[in-house]
């Protein structure tokens, strides 16, 4: 017969093996609708399902924010007529005029709506920015970053994706 502390030696890596070994779900984003800051068309991200999207906190003040801009940009371009897109979302507390006056400013292609900290936490709270999510088409979240990331650095990640 086995000692208790042998038992419980074999016990505890079968329970880890079942906990760790068990698929996690991967997170949904959750859904909006907001009107894009230009052109007041409403995006939806339920009518975004089939595609793969970048979501992007950002603000207009935000040095790091204000490099990645023109990537994301040049991605959409590269990727838009493949069943990719880009969000950006705006955390400013300006006021939509503003942000579309720096998006057209910038030159920005891609749909920029104006977030809300309400938004923010749905999406796990968004205490940093840049602050971006890719989603499968699917509409699960295949990587979250936190901080500026290169449009190079994203290729990769959107190939994978469009892929499946």
């Amino acid at each position: 017969m086995l000692s208790s502390s042998r038992r419980f030696f074999l016990f505890v890596p079968l329970v880890c093996f079942l906990l760790f070994s068990v698929p996690v779900r991967a997170a949904k984003i959750p859904d909006f609708r907001l009107p894009e800051v230009s052109s007041g068309k409403i995006i939806d991200t339920t009518n975004l399902r089939g595609q793969v999207v970048l979501i992007n906190f950002w603000a207009t003040w935000c040095g790091p924010c204000r490099k990645e801009l023109p990537e994301l940009d040049a991605l959409y371009r590269e990727y838009s007529g493949r069943g990719f897109t880009v969000i950006g979302i705006s955390i400013d507390s300006v006021g939509r005029s503003r942000i579309s006056a720096f998006v057209k400013g910038r030159g920005l292609s891609y749909p920029v709506v104006k977030g809300n900290s309400s938004l923010g936490r749905r999406y796990g709270g968004v205490s940093a920015i840049p602050a971006s999510y890719l989603v499968g088409k699917d509409g699960e979240i295949i990587k979250k970053v936190r901080g500026y990331i290169s449009g190079d650095r994203w290729r990769p990640y959107i190939d994978k994706a469009l892929a499946r």
